[in-house]
């Protein structure tokens, strides 16, 4: 989902073009044999680069994107001093943030099903910690790396989007609620909502 919403956000404010593919799953839910043989691990999204590098992984898609297109500013560059913090925030996304989704939606298969509830429990502590951790980056900032998005603000604000039927609420912080307010006033915001059949709004308070 958020490399979707980077690939239309780079054709919208660079005209960088990518063709894209709908995925077919099976009555279960599963990537067909049919795209294994694209990717083999069966990982949506799948990026294929000049018709022969496959990439998979979000992250791996979303940081190769912005290093692939520089015009775009989508991350610092090396010598930039927020170079670091960049990757830090993006390896703490993918670390920390993503897993507990897992944890929380599959703890039961995963896992033995009377742990379920403690892999749970402990998936909400681990967004409870990473949102003020988060929220904390954004004080007195637009966005988590500065006055401009990087690829971490667009993946961020999918996991806000994410959490919506897990109890915990990134959104009662007030910076990462003025982020993902900023975010969605980008015109790819638009497109992209319409496209996932997105039906998320930010609540009032």
């Amino acid at each position: 989902m958020p490399v979707r919403w980077l690939l239309i956000d780079l054709f919208q404010t660079h005209h960088i073009k990518f063709d894209e593919s709908e995925v077919k799953f099976d009555k279960h839910g599963r990537t067909t044999p049919e795209y294994h043989k694209i990717s083999p691990k069966g990982r949506v999204p799948a990026l294929i680069i000049d018709g022969k590098t496959l990439v998979t992984e979000s992250i791996a898609i979303m940081l190769l994107l912005a290093e692939r297109h520089p015009e775009a500013d989508l991350a610092p560059v090396a010598r930039n001093p927020a170079r670091s913090l960049y990757l830090e925030t993006m390896v703490f996304l993918a670390n920390t943030m993503l897993p507990s989704f897992r944890d929380y939606w599959y703890g039961s298969q995963d896992g033995r099903a009377e742990d379920e509830k403690a892999i749970k429990y402990l998936a909400v502590t681990h967004f409870e910690l990473g949102w003020d951790l988060l929220d904390e980056q954004l004080e007195g900032k637009a966005f988590l790396m500065g006055e401009s998005p990087t690829v971490a603000d667009f993946m961020l604000v999918c996991m806000v989007i994410w959490v919506k039927n897990i109890p915990t609420d990134p959104l009662k912080r007030q910076n990462l609620r003025r982020l993902v307010r900023e975010m969605m006033e980008r015109e790819s915001w638009k497109e992209f909502k319409e496209k996932e059949h997105l039906q998320f709004e930010i609540p009032e308070v």
